[in-house]
């Protein structure tokens, strides 16, 4: 009777442990980061989805973005980061102001550059169901902190199996606010110049 508890218990742990890390997600993410990882450089148009329910707003912003390993370009509608991989400088176009700060981002903050290995470490993954964007079927892929203090507790990516890439993602934070970006275009090979990642102080 005792033996039967015990391996019904350890069963129900191996269960659990095969959810928080599934072996069909994981397979998949592989590919989108081998993907991603071939790539010297990308661009991407995006839409940006902000639902902040206490705030009481749902706010959507274009934009684009270039990436090249750790190096980064975001162009908004009011603003623009660009990070060099040690500097960022955000310019916002209203104030004609810029902020200059060390780029030392946290192993499970997300940014431009890692979205797609940042499961790798410090994340939990699931696979979810399929879902239908312009009638191409994505997988749908959970994942969750293992750091509990972590204010964002859940991230969904869509990928679309054709080619690995990242269609759409969301970040859920424990406030209630949820960011989603999807992307619109994607760019594999863009044009990258010595001024893409420089600060043009004119």
């Amino acid at each position: 009777m005792r033996k039967g508890i015990v391996l019904g218990i350890m069963m129900c742990l191996i269960s659990v442990a095969n959810a928080q890390y599934d072996a069909k997600a994981k397979a998949i993410l592989q590919k989108v980061s081998s993907k991603y990882e071939s790539m010297s450089s990308y661009a991407v148009d995006f839409v940006n989805k902000l639902h902040s329910p206490l705030a009481g707003i749902d706010e959507e912003t274009k934009g684009k973005a270039t990436i090249a390993g750790e190096k980064f370009r975001i162009e908004l509608e009011d603003h623009l980061i660009i990070v060099d991989g040690k500097s960022m400088w955000t310019f916002m176009k209203e104030d004609n102001e810029v902020n200059i700060s060390e780029f030392e981002p946290d192993e499970s903050e997300v940014n431009p550059s890692n979205i797609f290995k940042m499961w790798e470490k410090g994340y939990k993954y699931r696979m979810l169901d399929t879902d239908a964007i312009n009638s191409i079927k994505h997988n749908v892929i959970e994942l969750t902190p293992e750091d509990k203090t972590n204010q964002i507790f859940k991230v969904k990516l869509w990928i679309n199996p054709s080619n690995n890439t990242i269609k759409k993602w969301s970040m859920f934070e424990k406030s209630g606010n949820r960011y989603t970006y999807i992307i619109n275009k994607f760019n594999p090979k863009p044009t990258i110049t010595t001024s893409t990642f420089k600060f043009d102080k004119t």
